[in-house]
């Protein structure tokens, strides 16, 4: 259960430790499939047209995203 202090923290993390942070629980976590696949797929950008594609999300990505809560 994450209290208000845990995001206020994580909040007011600078950037450069949030990064060593999450290298470090990827380093302990070992090479899981989801890390390696992680690892091999992940791009830095990410256009919407190419999210657009591989969802399948022809018209509103937010009509979609209402409509996939409901």
């Amino acid at each position: 259960m994450q209290s208000e202090f845990d995001s206020t923290v994580v909040d007011n993390m600078p950037q450069g430790v949030m990064k060593a942070t999450i290298q470090l629980a990827v380093i302990k976590a070992g090479k899981s499939p989801l890390i390696e696949f992680m690892q091999k797929n992940i791009k830095r950008e990410v256009d919407i047209n190419e999210v657009r594609n591989r969802a399948k999300i022809s018209g509103s990505l937010s009509q979609e995203i209402i409509e996939g809560r409901a």
